[in-house]
């Protein structure tokens, strides 16, 4: 069955039970005797929020909320969602429930504020003044991953810049390496620029500048290769595109990383980030814009 139609289903489901006075938490009497790992939906929007722990294990909260910005994102059925919502521990849990799980390295801060319309949900900061020393930089590591050859693409992040100046000339929020797919800054002169490249060098990539990252607020970015252009939309706006149409690069041992670059590893960012998403399709102007009104509500 098609994931939309699972996903209607299970909706109707929830609401027959409601009406029915039948709905019941898991573990209470004629309940479920467990409920659902981190990152899986509860059906109409509600989310379990155990921060990176199954339902009860000590430092998971376990509660259901409804959570309007995890709905969705899920409609659109991301590769891999990661919230940055865990409260310790070095795992980085993907939401999307295909099990693309993470490392955080070199202890990057957890539990910030995270973006308003993530209800209950923190994010996490990548600080280079905890090390600057190449190596010891704080990013999270997914290993060699979403190679995504050939296809549509979409990446998908909040930032809060904590610089007005970027540490590195292309210093990574998100990257596979640098010959398959990545989203970095573009020079040491600020933080309000920002490029989207598909494959190596600059020939399949497209820039933007300008973008008020430096301004310390939270801004939502969202990056789109729909194999006819790249397209890169900022805070529910398109800013920059050009077109291209070859396929997204095949590359072996090329890790994603999140405030890291595989094959330039002394880049990184000076961020706190929160709510990245990876898709294997090209998400559209309006779907963009839903994610951001979904992410300031």
């Amino acid at each position: 069955m098609p994931r939309h139609r699972r996903i209607g289903l299970q909706r109707g489901r929830d609401a027959a039970a409601r009406r029915q006075g039948q709905t019941q938490a898991p573990g209470a009497p004629g309940g479920k005797s467990q409920g659902p790992a981190h990152g899986q939906g509860l059906g109409l929007g509600l989310y379990l929020l155990t921060t990176g722990s199954p339902p009860g294990a000590a430092g998971g909260h376990g509660q259901p909320v409804f959570d309007p910005y995890y709905l969705t994102v899920i409609a659109d059925a991301p590769l891999a969602y990661w919230r940055l919502s865990e409260q310790s521990g070095t795992t980085v849990v993907d939401a999307s429930g295909n099990n693309v799980n993470g490392t955080y390295v070199n202890s990057p801060t957890l539990k910030q504020a995270g973006i308003p319309g993530a209800v209950g949900n923190n994010a996490a900061k990548f600080d280079p003044a905890n090390g600057i020393i190449a190596g010891q930089q704080q990013y999270a590591h997914f290993g060699d991953v979403l190679p995504l050859t050939g296809t549509k693409l979409s990446i998908e992040f909040w930032l809060r810049a904590l610089t007005t100046v970027a540490t590195a000339a292309f210093a990574p929020y998100i990257a596979r390496g640098d010959v398959t797919w990545r989203v970095n800054t573009t020079n040491t002169t600020g933080v309000d620029t920002l490029q989207f490249a598909v494959g190596s060098g600059s020939t399949p990539s497209v820039s933007a500048t300008g973008l008020g990252f430096s301004d310390g607020n939270w801004h939502h970015v969202v990056c789109v290769y729909d194999q006819t252009n790249l397209i890169v939309y900022k805070d529910g706006g398109s800013v920059a595109s050009k077109a291209w149409s070859t396929d997204v690069p095949a590359a072996a041992g090329k890790d994603v990383g999140i405030s890291w670059n595989s094959d330039q590893t002394g880049r990184w960012v000076h961020a706190i980030m929160d709510e990245v998403a990876i898709y294997n399709t090209a998400l559209s102007a309006g779907r963009v814009l839903a994610h951001y009104n979904a992410g300031i509500a």
